[in-house]
């Protein structure tokens, strides 16, 4: 074991435990927020862009679709969940933006 993991080194049992339901928020690239579902799932990702519609520029590639719309910043949603949002630091509302986005989760 690693004297400096914190789960073999110094017996930190916490950092094991799957994260609490909800969604996590990490920095994403020093230029936005990465939202992650917990727990994930998946995204019909054509579906999605269907209920986005005509309020938003949409393109898609593979299990990523890009969303423009007039009343927010660009973001990047994936397939298993996850959304990234440039040019932001308010966790609240990355929060209430990823809610209006993907309805259902968090």
């Amino acid at each position: 074991p690693a004297p400096d993991c914190p789960a073999c080194g110094e017996h930190v049992q916490s950092i094991l435990k799957p994260p609490s339901p909800g969604l996590e928020i990490t920095p994403f690239g020093g230029q936005g927020l990465q939202i992650v579902p917990h727990p994930r799932r998946e995204l019909d990702l054509a579906q999605l862009a269907e209920r986005l519609g005509e309020d938003a520029e949409l393109s898609r590639d593979g299990f990523v679709l890009h969303v423009q719309t007039p009343t927010s910043r660009p973001l990047i949603v994936f397939a298993d969940g996850r959304m990234v949002v440039r040019g932001i630091d308010d966790e609240d509302a990355v929060r209430e933006l990823y809610r209006r986005t993907i309805p259902g989760v968090g």
